[in-house]
């Protein structure tokens, strides 16, 4: 699992909070079913490794339950490949089912390549909200949010962008050896990045990270 102990766990750190989706010209245009899996597996494996986000079953899989557009020919397109990026993670979240509904929410709203776009972009602000304000500043609240984020053609996906961000920090506090380990590690890596304010909110969340039983 991903964790943000030693130095390749700071590294992953960075990568996150810098992490963006490819843009949908970046997207292959035609695809063939391996390396469409590979495409996937290179692009958003790394937060999740170990696991095998794609297969060719699944791909079946998803375009009988209609979650994607038919196929023309043997190949996908830049459109499947789009919203496979989206439906594998957001099921780390959420049911297939319920992933299904807000796909076709979407549709209706907007054409694939703007709801792509919104994804991308609001996926990259929750890592940014997630793991820089609240790991590093430890204050959420203070990061500005542009008031078109609250139009109701993002506001469901801000929100499952946002579970899923949670959802990642969650796991890897787990799997660093919990909150304190992290907070420790973070507090030494980022301390030349941060003002005295910020540097001493983190030393202080550091020392009061251990559970309150322990301390007695």
């Amino acid at each position: 699992m991903l964790t943000f102990h030693g130095d390749a766990g700071l590294q992953a750190y960075d990568r996150i909070v810098n992490y963006e989706l490819p843009a949908w010209e970046q997207l292959p245009e035609s695809i063939q079913s391996r390396d469409f899996q590979r495409f996937v597996a290179n692009e958003i494996g790394w937060l999740f490794p170990g696991e095998n986000l794609l297969t060719g079953y699944m791909l079946q899989n998803y375009l009988k339950w209609e979650l994607l557009p038919p196929v023309v020919g043997r190949k996908y397109s830049r459109e499947h490949v789009a919203w496979c990026l989206c439906i594998t993670l957001l099921k780390q979240v959420f049911e297939l089912e319920q992933v299904n509904l807000g796909i076709l929410l979407q549709r209706r709203l907007m054409p694939v390549q703007e709801a792509y776009a919104v994804f991308r972009e609001q996926f990259k602000e929750a890592l940014h909200f997630v793991f820089e304000a609240l790991v590093l500043r430890t204050h959420p609240e203070a990061v500005d949010y542009p008031s078109e984020e609250l139009a109701f053609n993002r506001l469901a996906v801000g929100a499952a962008c946002r579970s899923l961000a949670w959802h990642l920090l969650t796991r890897i506090i787990m799997s660093s050896g919990g909150a304190e380990r992290v907070f420790s590690d973070l507090a030494d890596y980022c301390s030349p990045k941060l003002s005295s304010t910020e540097l001493a909110s983190l030393q202080n969340c550091k020392k009061t990270a251990e559970p309150s039983w322990r301390k007695e």
